[in-house]
């Protein structure tokens, strides 16, 4: 069989393409709604210098050990050219991932001059199930996003090497390009400070002079190495302002610690070969003896590969730089404690291709050594179990796509995989929650606070649960609950506010909002306290909280839209209006700006305008009945009722009990002409 260079490409575009091409229709899932969905921080450039200088979830509330800035800017690109819609992101994801099968293709042909090495590796790469965390999960895109220029990284380093015929300018461009590439790769994700190591093996197991070896791989390796370093002490400082630094875990008895590094290790081997159980809460220090084996076989492991380095570090270079890759990508993960107990799948996107070059390279060795009449036969049989193993893999990697449509056919997958997780059963019962299945999530909630009564965060939003069921006592009892061993619990501050505004105690509510803004750094609960003020026609005092939630976040859209609604009720309606168009310019994806500012548009008579911007909110959000009841009443005062009427009939069925949908309705269908409401309807939850 030949493999020409156009067939090889052809083939890993469309592997790649036909596993992963199930997934475009998937939802956001579990971190996709922090970092994606309720990400104001990817809504507009202003908030590029704060990507910069804060942790991956830039929130108060939920901070977290990742610096990732380049992650979050993929994020900000994907939003401006196509908003909340999940398809673009998962789009990226592929490409993200396929631009790494095509890079590594090309990597370990240059490694090997064997375009069948080549091919095989990258095929193993693209189409292996246990990647779908890093591809399929739209926050795993650190992942591949790192890796892409990573490889980027360690070609150009190649081309530098290599070209030493060429003007020295021209090869000043490539180490150049191959040091831009490594400093957007730590940008992307922190495992990415392993690359000196590669390059230092690279150069040691393929050196230009057997003389003084070990020298010059560390001299070669010595730049990279200080931009390693630059980038630690940086993302130390970044992290440090939010005191979230990654202390060692040494509250584990010492029997334990040392064994979790090798249960690991067999645990991802495991995957890699047999990868039929996938899910997201694996953690191997849970079981009983059979983990002991565990540690057993993890232990054989380490051995083999010691003894493999060792047997193929003169004899078989190729060999030996797979192997020391997949042992040094795959060992910051095994040395920390925290790291080692999780065995996260993601994080075998970039070891597991070190055990893919290793093994291709053994058995092409091996093949080599045979009898040409047996080296053809074994050649055959090569090829039908490489398509068999492709096929497979590529079939359970579809499968694994589907647990992934939504929150709750992931959480439902993983809870059936992990029983023993109660953040599991917390995230399904909050998706519950969310789709009105009350009756399930308060099964599943319940069920997680019995099993953690300690959780507060468990015990929050069962609370939330029991407010939107209206249990007003019981939701009240939890929260009282949760402010006695957490007295400025954000989240527990504003359930009870909302209780009390529901039983019509405005000054207790209002007290409860101040409190629960008070209590947090973040800019969202002052959002809910103007909101609540709005409703009670508080408008001077929303300005004053709108003015505080700009000081916190200028960038958020929703502080314009909060000033503009306080304004327009004090009747400063061109001072509304301009708010208003403050918020669709840091959002252009802001349905409530958009609507907004058409009801503005509307009032001050440019029917025209605020046409224009309704449907602009429509595009945006087809199904939102505040957009079609103000479209249907735009084209009512036109005088086009045909146009109305279709307008408000959807609105009916968005707002089904919404009265003034309902009369407006009827008005136009009984043919009177248009007059203005005394009040806006509600708008859409």
């Amino acid at each position: 069989m030949t493999f020409t260079r156009s067939k090889c490409a052809l083939f890993l575009v469309v592997a790649t393409v036909v596993v992963y091409l199930n997934c475009l229709p998937n939802r956001f899932v579990w971190d996709d709604q922090l970092l994606i969905e309720n990400n104001s921080y990817i809504r507009n450039g202003t908030y590029i210098g704060a990507v910069l200088t804060t942790d991956l979830s830039h929130n108060a509330r939920e901070r977290t050990l990742y610096y990732r800035p380049l992650q979050t800017v993929s994020y900000m690109i994907n939003y401006f050219f196509g908003g909340l819609n999940p398809l673009g992101y998962h789009l990226v994801n592929i490409l993200c991932h396929l631009g790494c099968v095509l890079l590594l293709w090309r990597l370990v042909h240059k490694l090997s001059g064997d375009e069948v090495i080549a091919m095989i590796v990258a095929a193993l790469f693209a189409v292996h199930p246990v990647n779908t965390n890093a591809v399929t999960y739209i926050a795993g895109r650190a992942d591949p996003l790192a890796f892409l220029f990573l490889l980027m990284s360690l070609s150009l380093f190649l081309e530098y090497r290599a070209r030493t015929e060429i003007h020295a300018l021209s090869r000043t461009a490539f180490f150049a390009g191959s040091a831009l590439s490594f400093v957007a790769a730590m940008f992307s994700r922190e495992s990415a400070m392993i690359f000196p190591a590669l390059i230092f093996l690279y150069c040691f197991a393929f050196p230009s002079s057997a003389e003084r070896r070990v020298r010059r791989a560390l001299t070669a390796t010595a730049p990279f190495i200080l931009l390693a370093g630059a980038f630690l002490v940086w993302r130390h400082m970044v992290l440090a302002q939010f005191h979230r630094v990654l202390p060692p875990n040494l509250s584990m008895p010492a029997w334990l610690i040392w064994q979790m590094p090798f249960r690991t290790l067999a645990t991802y081997f495991g995957l890699l070969v047999w990868p039929a159980h996938l899910h997201m809460e694996r953690q191997v220090i849970l079981g009983g003896a059979g983990l002991f084996v565990l540690t057993g076989i993890g232990l054989l492991i380490a051995m083999g590969l010691l003894w493999a380095i060792g047997r193929t570090y003169r004899t078989q270079p190729l060999t030996f730089f797979g192997l020391c890759w997949f042992a040094v990508a795959i060992l910051p993960i095994l040395a920390i404690p925290k790291l080692a107990m999780l065995a996260a799948e993601h994080w075998l996107y970039v070891p597991s291709v070190g055990l893919y070059l290793a093994l291709v390279a053994v058995c092409r060795h091996q093949m080599s050594r045979l009898q040409p009449h047996t080296q053809a036969l074994v050649s055959r049989l090569a090829v039908v179990v490489c398509v068999v193993a492709l096929t497979a893999l590529g079939a359970r990697t579809i499968l694994r796509n589907a647990d992934w449509v939504t929150p709750v056919s992931l959480y439902s997958q993983t809870k059936q995989a992990a029983s023993y997780s109660t953040r599991i059963s917390n995230n399904l019962g909050r998706e519950y929650s969310a789709t009105g299945e009350r009756q399930k999530a308060l099964e599943e909630l319940l069920a997680t606070v019995r099993a953690n009564p300690e959780d507060l965060g468990h015990k929050g939003n069962l609370a939330f649960l029991y407010l939107s069921s209206g249990k007003l006592d019981e939701a009240q009892t939890l929260s009282q609950e949760i402010l006695r061993v957490e007295p400025s619990n954000t989240d527990a501050l504003l359930c009870l506010a909302d209780i009390h505004d529901q039983r019509g105690d405005f000054a207790r509510a209002r007290l409860e909002y101040l409190r629960a803004a008070a209590s947090s750094a973040e800019v969202g609960p002052w959002f809910q306290l103007g909101q609540f003020l709005l409703q009670h026609g508080r408008f001077s005092e929303a300005i004053k909280v709108a003015a505080e939630a700009y000081d916190i976040e200028p960038g958020h859209a929703q502080v314009f839209n909060l000033m503009g609604a306080a304004l327009t009720g004090l009747g400063r309606y061109d001072k509304g209006e301009e708010a208003f168009r403050m918020a669709v310019r840091l959002d252009r994806y802001s349905v409530s700006g958009f609507v907004n500012l058409g009801t503005a548009e509307f009032r001050r008579g440019d029917v025209s305008a605020a046409i224009a911007s309704y449907q602009h909110a429509l595009r945006i959000q087809p199904n939102d009945g505040r957009a079609r009841y103000q479209l249907g009443t735009a084209f009512w005062q036109l005088g086009n009722p045909g146009a109305a009427i279709q307008e408000l009939e959807q609105a009916q069925q968005l707002l089904p009990d919404n009265r003034m949908i309902r009369d407006a309705l009827e008005d136009v269908r009984r043919g009177k002409p248009y007059t203005p409401p005394v009040v806006s309807p509600p708008r859409q939850p």
